[in-house]
């Protein structure tokens, strides 16, 4: 898991949001939405796990 590349996929996903909003289309805004949420989650995770193993050692 790198979070340089978590934040480029993310970057691409809200580039998607944009382009669904421009041709007014649900699913690719919705679905654009949850892999968004779903990126987040995951670097938070990330995030989250690294530190508790840093307080280890």
């Amino acid at each position: 898991m790198n979070p340089r590349m978590s934040a480029i996929v993310g970057s691409f996903q809200v580039l998607w949001i944009y382009y669904g909003l421009l041709i007014q289309s649900r699913p690719v805004i919705a679905w654009n939405i949850v892999a968004v949420l779903v990126n987040s989650l995951s670097v938070c995770a990330y995030a989250y796990f690294v530190r508790l193993e840093k307080r280890r050692h």
